[in-house]
């Protein structure tokens, strides 16, 4: 309860809707299973929570590695004047060895996915 002694109905009422906006579930725009990036193929192997597996493969090679992450998410934004809605986001390359890593093999990928919580 917010109390309203004391307050003017402004900042009760920017109260509210602060309470309101911790209570709200916000829906964000998933990750897809699979995508092309930087001269990649990525293909969702496995996924729980916010940890997952992406299989790597180059385009135009046989080559697998195989990423680990963890997903992170950003609640939207406005840049430029345009709305950026709520998102998840694949880590950037300032965050390998943080909250991602390559691996050579899947059973590599399979042990570091599970030292990660979800």
């Amino acid at each position: 309860m917010i109390p309203l002694v004391g307050k003017s109905l402004s900042s009760w009422l920017n109260a509210c809707t602060i309470v309101h906006m911790m209570n709200t579930t916000m829906e964000y725009k998933t990750i897809p299973t699979a995508f092309k990036k930087k001269g990649f193929t990525y293909t969702q192997l496995k996924r729980e929570g916010a940890r997952a597996i992406f299989q790597q493969t180059r385009m135009g090679s046989s080559l697998n590695n195989y990423e680990v992450v963890k997903i992170g998410r950003h609640n939207g934004y406005t840049m430029g004047g345009m709305t950026i809605e709520p998102a998840e986001t694949y880590p950037g390359s300032s965050l390998w060895g943080i909250t991602a890593w390559t691996c050579t093999s899947i059973d590599e990928a399979l042990k570091r996915y599970e030292t990660l919580d979800s």
